[in-house]
């Protein structure tokens, strides 16, 4: 099963609160959406490409990021928002799911 989402179009592309929106819809929503549809088919193993808009305002230099690392979303693009709260909600399913097996 491969699934690729785009972004929206540019018209969206802002930081109005439509834009954000847009954007979170797609990224949080849509990871939400197909992380629980996986789970509930049994998928063994799926691969979450993020962006570094994730962790882009965090300090740089540090070289290894982990899933402790994320951009501060106060004032950020409405892209790079959605990019941090996808991924957010991604690890949050995978800490649920373990939490459920152990």
């Amino acid at each position: 099963f491969f699934l690729m989402r785009r972004r929206p179009p540019r018209s969206t592309q802002s930081r109005s609160s439509a834009a954000s929106d847009v954007y979170k819809r797609q990224a949080v929503h849509g990871t939400t959406n197909v992380l629980r549809a996986a789970l509930k088919n049994n998928v063994k193993r799926v691969v979450l490409t993020s962006s570094i808009a994730a962790v882009i305002s965090t300090n740089m230099s540090k070289g290894v990021f982990t899933e402790n690392d994320w951009a501060n979303v106060q004032g950020a693009a409405p892209y790079e928002k959605s990019k941090v709260l996808a991924e957010m909600v991604a690890w949050r399913i995978v800490r649920e799911r373990e939490s459920r097996q152990n």
